[in-house]
């Protein structure tokens, strides 16, 4: 459950008091508009997409306009626009319409759940509007804290000095983002994101953050987001061919990695969970007959145990190989398990485990090198 964009992000940074980018949506009349122009000098055309989706400034996705003939030609070319991202694929519908924020310096930053840290992590940085992964390490602070203190004012001063931040930049950002604690908090979210935050000088010099881009995941097992009063429909699923065709009948037979990977769930029963999905594993053993895989499982939960005890029984049955972690072990660590898995795989296990089966099996072509999740 994602919600990206400033059309619903402004109303959720209000609820805390957080400044946004002026903003309007589809349904934005040409005079308010034309309104819009006159006031910012400039706006941002962007087209809207359910859920997550990246790079679209990269992508040419992102309109400019000083005028409103130019900002209806922008709305017409983007309205309906898709955008491909890997083997992402989305459709727009709508646009949005954002005043410019003039400012000599953009920030980054996110809390997210971390499960290297185990506990809530701010990331910042006062090099923002770039891709985070583009910058160095020495230039991004990411600091884990107690969740029962929260984000506190401190928290954010020491990584800005750590980071050599500008003075002027410091004192505005103490006092604007321990408020985001409170959104990322009270409203069951798993990660939240701004990038950029413009620093847009007001009176005397000071310097005001202002959100021009945002992210935010839900917990779908926790209510709380439900106060926030989102529509349905930006939690709607609409897939795609190729998502489609991501199932056990069609890819399973050519993958080397059966990849189940998920946090820490508070409500979802795990057992019941990893049941099904044993279930449809020897239901299509059963149909289709055999296939060499190796199995790995990173998931917590309620029932935990015995869902991966089900888990076990089945594979020990089935005759395949298999790795479980549990919620305290890192997903990255668990990730980087299951890439040598599949490595291990490509360089002869594959054959291996096909003998164990009583099967013959040629070496695997493009497709087995996906890995199922």
């Amino acid at each position: 459950m994602q919600v990206t964009g400033m059309l619903y992000g402004s109303r959720m940074l209000r609820f805390v008091g957080f400044p946004t980018v002026e903003v309007l949506g589809p349904d934005a009349s040409e005079e308010e508009i034309k309104a819009l122009i006159d006031k910012h000098g400039m706006i941002f055309v962007k087209p809207v997409f359910k859920g997550g989706v990246g790079k679209k400034g990269k992508a040419g996705l992102l309109g400019r306009a000083t005028d409103l003939k130019t900002a209806l030609r922008e709305k017409e070319r983007l309205y309906f626009v898709e955008h491909r991202h890997g083997n992402q694929v989305a459709k727009a519908n709508g646009v949005t319409y954002e005043g410019a924020v003039p400012a000599e310096h953009e920030v980054y930053f996110s809390i997210t759940d971390s499960t290297h840290f185990r506990a809530p992590t701010m990331t910042l940085t006062h090099h923002g509007g770039m891709d985070i992964e583009e910058l160095d390490k020495g230039m991004v602070a990411q600091v884990p804290f107690d969740p029962l203190t929260g984000m506190k004012a401190f928290v954010v001063a020491n990584a800005l000095s750590a980071l050599n931040a500008p003075k002027q930049l410091i004192s505005p950002l103490v006092q604007q983002l321990p408020k985001l604690w409170e959104l990322y908090h009270d409203f069951g979210m798993t990660t939240l994101e701004l990038n950029p935050i413009r620093m847009r000088p007001e009176r005397e010099g000071r310097l005001s953050p202002v959100a021009c881009d945002f992210k935010c995941g839900f917990d779908r097992d926790d209510p709380r987001w439900l106060r926030l009063n989102l529509p349905a429909h930006l939690f709607a699923v609409d897939f795609s061919d190729f998502e489609q065709e991501i199932n056990f009948k069609h890819w399973l037979k050519q993958t080397n990695v059966l990849f189940i990977i998920g946090g820490k769930s508070n409500n979802t029963d795990i057992f019941e969970t990893f049941r099904a999905m044993a279930d449809a594993l020897r239901e299509h053993f059963s149909r289709h007959g055999a296939t060499p895989l190796y199995v790995v499982i990173g998931r917590g939960g309620p029932n935990l145990v015995r869902g991966m005890g089900a888990m076990r029984d089945t594979f020990d049955a089935l005759g395949l190989p298999y790795r479980i972690f549990g919620f305290d072990s890192d997903m990255s660590e668990v990730i980087n398990y299951a890439k040598a898995a599949d490595a291990w795989m490509k360089g002869g296990g594959r054959e291996q485990i096909a003998a164990k089966l009583g099967l013959t099996t040629s070496p695997p072509g493009e497709g087995a090198q996906r890995t199922a999740t």
